[in-house]
């Protein structure tokens, strides 16, 4: 069963590392000038609200 779901589960670990990576240079783009944490506040907000919503 395990190397059914394997490939499934590293796919969907890779995918959220990838987002993770863009949302700084994301945020860098949209606000040029705002400070270095923008990114990792954006990166929190994501994730904040997304957790909010299932619960």
């Amino acid at each position: 069963m395990l190397p059914l779901i394997a490939p499934g589960v590293i796919a969907a670990w890779a995918l959220g590392g990838f987002c993770s990576s863009l949302g700084a240079r994301l945020a860098r783009l949209i606000a040029p000038h705002a400070p270095h944490a923008t990114g990792g506040l954006a990166a929190l907000v994501a994730l904040t609200t997304g957790h909010h919503r299932r619960a």
